[in-house]
């Protein structure tokens, strides 16, 4: 997922990918909104979006990485600042048992000269391989 936020109108642009295994694109999708505050809450509109749009796909495993490692420590250690509460919570709840992901996990990639690498291991990761 990834957001571009313009401060000066408070406006976002979203995008997200969907890739397999082999880390074929199989689905991309992208979306703008006006009224955003910030560039934690872009990025967690991002993931909101995205999340909604693989589980109307009907996709069970998911590892999702995010570019904010912010909003990455603050799905998995559920600590919320009052600006992200409601969208953070809707995330959240896509962790439940009730929903059609068998494995859901959250990362922050970084790049660290050229090799890709985690800064976290996620926390809610359920045989989901990264």
């Amino acid at each position: 997922t990834d957001a571009a936020w313009k401060p000066e109108f408070k406006s976002v642009g979203l995008a997200w990918i969907f890739s397999d295994q082999s880390n074929t694109e199989v689905v991309h999708a992208s979306s703008a909104q006006v009224h955003v505050s910030s560039p934690s809450m872009a990025e967690a509109l991002a993931i909101q979006e995205a999340l909604t749009h693989v589980a109307s796909l009907h996709f069970t495993h998911i590892c999702l990485r995010t570019d904010s490692q912010v909003l990455s420590r603050a799905i998995n250690k559920k600590t919320w600042t009052m600006e992200l509460y409601e969208i953070l919570s809707d995330i959240d709840s896509f962790l439940s048992p009730s929903t059609s992901f068998s494995a859901l996990s959250f990362s922050f990639p970084v790049l660290s000269m050229g090799l890709l690498i985690y800064w976290q291991k996620p926390k809610y990761s359920f045989g989901c391989k990264l």
